[in-house]
């Protein structure tokens, strides 16, 4: 639980960080683009961790 809710604070760390550069560098004009962005990305890792999931029960 405890190396959960690390990853949970790093991830939003980072991701503010990240989107911080982007608003910085091209404006608050693509503000949305960079929520979809994040979109893409949170559901990626979500797909890969799944299929991680998955080979971890497989291999027990």
């Amino acid at each position: 639980m405890v190396s959960f809710l690390s990853s949970v604070n790093l991830g939003t760390t980072v991701g503010t960080f990240i989107a911080g550069l982007f608003i910085a560098t091209l404006g608050s004009n693509y503000v949305i683009l960079i929520g979809i962005l994040a979109c893409f990305i949170n559901v990626a890792m979500i797909v890969v961790r799944n299929n991680m999931m998955k080979y971890n029960e497989q291999c027990s």
